[in-house]
């Protein structure tokens, strides 16, 4: 995409860091969503980033205001309200512009006359960048995120716990894991080191660390996928683990719930996925390991138990044995 001089773009903090694979994306074409006509009417009128919102869950609005660092423009922010945790929704800012240029008040079509707006860039909801430039003179606007996510497999029935799934339906889910984190038609991850507590190490991480996130995902092969759901204690529904995955992997963008109702029950972190509050490190699968040291993304610590020698883990690590 082309942008202007003095403009930004951000989104949600959504990392990716590999330390021992570099996963691939397909990306394909596919149809825009219907052009955002305007906000609602209970929009808020300013950025409310953090604060609790009482607007339907997955409302998205776009909020116009003057730049307070640069005399002259005007910024924008798409803030949507999400879960924060299972009894309560915040406004989640994930993505904005600013620029001296004025953005239309409805979302352009993409290819038509930009005359007039040329040098602007525009975000609109839910997730679309428009941009003028002045050597065609036309919109272009683009999704953003990842289209080539699927749905997980129908033969997994999503209100089943996951300590009651079959080994047919792990191996189903786990097939489709592993398609979800590289993509359609990428070789799955290679079977990974796993310490002596049986845990994996130098996986590298996909994470999120936005609150409809704050959580990691680290690339298992799906014979390991298998085994960390065979050994976990979490009783969610694996819809909830598979509303959490995707969510992670295209960029903290609920789907449609986010991380935080599947992260708070007891027994979840490290259940394929591992929380991350960007201040400590992870709880291990299942509820049964300890938490790394330090806060770093790889390279936290567990004690050895009784003043024994420490392993070393990934704070990304899931139990696998």
């Amino acid at each position: 995409m082309n942008r202007i001089d003095h403009s930004r773009k951000f989104a949600g903090v959504a990392i990716l860091l590999f330390a021992a694979c570099n996963a691939q994306m397909l990306v394909e074409e596919e149809p825009a969503d219907e052009p955002w006509a305007g906000n609602a009417a209970d929009c808020p009128a300013t950025p409310v980033e953090g604060t609790v919102c009482t607007v339907a869950e997955g409302q998205v609005c776009a909020l116009d205001y003057e730049d307070m660092y640069n005399a002259g423009y005007r910024s924008r922010s798409l803030c949507g309200c999400f879960e924060a945790s299972s009894s309560e929704r915040r406004w989640y800012c994930y993505m904005g512009e600013s620029g001296p240029g004025e953005c239309p008040a409805t979302e352009p079509s993409n290819g038509a006359s930009c005359y007039g707006h040329y040098g602007t860039s525009c975000a609109y909801p839910e997730r679309s960048y428009c941009t003028c430039s002045g050597e065609d003179g036309v919109w272009s606007c683009e999704e953003q995120g990842r289209d080539d996510l699927t749905a997980p497999p129908s033969s997994v029935p999503e209100g089943k716990a996951i300590t009651a799934l079959s080994d047919e339906e792990r191996a189903e889910w786990c097939d489709w894991y592993t398609t979800t984190f590289n993509g359609p038609g990428y070789p799955e991850p290679a079977d990974s080191v796993v310490d002596s507590r049986g845990f994996t190490v130098n996986t590298g991480c996909n994470l999120g660390g936005a609150f409809p996130c704050q959580a990691m995902v680290p690339p298992v092969s799906s014979a390991y996928c298998e085994a960390n759901l065979r050994l976990s204690s979490c009783e969610a529904p694996i819809a909830e683990l598979s509303d959490c995955l995707v969510t992670v992997m295209d960029s903290c963008w609920p789907s449609p719930h986010g991380c935080a109702r599947f992260l708070e029950r007891p027994g979840c972190s490290g259940t394929i996925v591992v929380s991350y509050d960007g201040t400590s490190g992870a709880t291990g699968a299942g509820g049964t390991g300890a938490g790394g040291t330090g806060g770093s993304v790889p390279g936290g610590t567990t004690g050895g138990t009784n003043g024994g020698p420490s392993d070393v883990r990934d704070s990304c690590s899931i139990r696998v044995r």
